[in-house]
């Protein structure tokens, strides 16, 4: 079992898509790259408070806090990129807010936590709302067996 330091994980630096959020069927504005970013600012304030931030195609991930210092590395093992969020709630937080005003996180620095999701599969966005749903070749193949391989590190 890695044991992980008690630090504050605030920043986020990855090698895969952004610099703004996307999914496999909203990703094409999206250049692979290296991309910084606080955990904060990963987050995407919707009227309802959702699953946000994820980011496709990406092969390495390192999360550190505000000096860079106490790296959590992630790296992509094989030839399947991951998928992955790194933000200041839990999905289970998400969820459980009908606002975002609803979203609290501790005052003490110390108790703050950063959430990384890694995925091997995501579902496309689609667009149910005005338009069609998620199409065939964005959506989960619930007959298949995904495998996620990766390398994590503390350096």
């Amino acid at each position: 079992m890695l044991e992980l330091p008690r630090v504050a994980y605030d920043q986020v630096k990855w090698y895969g898509r952004g610099p703004w959020e996307n999914y496999p069927d909203r990703k094409q504005s999206c250049p692979i790259g290296w991309y910084e970013s606080s955990v904060e600012n990963q987050f995407t304030h919707y009227p309802r408070p959702q699953d946000n931030g994820n980011h496709e195609d990406c092969s390495y991930i390192e999360l550190t806090n505000k000096n860079g210092k106490n790296a959590l590395q992630v790296v992509a093992a094989g030839d399947t990129p991951l998928s992955f969020s790194a933000l200041p709630y839990s999905v289970t937080d998400l969820y459980a807010a009908r606002h975002d005003f609803e979203l609290k996180q501790s005052g003490n620095p110390n108790l703050r936590y950063t959430c990384l999701s890694l995925d091997c599969a995501v579902l496309g966005l689609g667009n149910s709302s005005c338009g069609p749903g998620v199409l065939k070749k964005y959506s989960i193949d619930k007959t298949k067996t995904y495998t996620l391989h990766f390398k994590m590190r503390i350096l």
